[in-house]
């Protein structure tokens, strides 16, 4: 399966972290930066 590079542009929230490792946790998707 071909991953999607991503780059995740956001402050320290908590919803934003839940945004995070819910995008770290998906195999189809490569985090490229925060």
């Amino acid at each position: 399966m071909k991953k999607i590079p991503i780059i995740i542009d956001c402050d320290p929230g908590i919803d934003d972290v839940l945004a995070i490792v819910l995008a770290l946790s998906k195999p189809n998707l490569e985090v490229l930066g925060i």
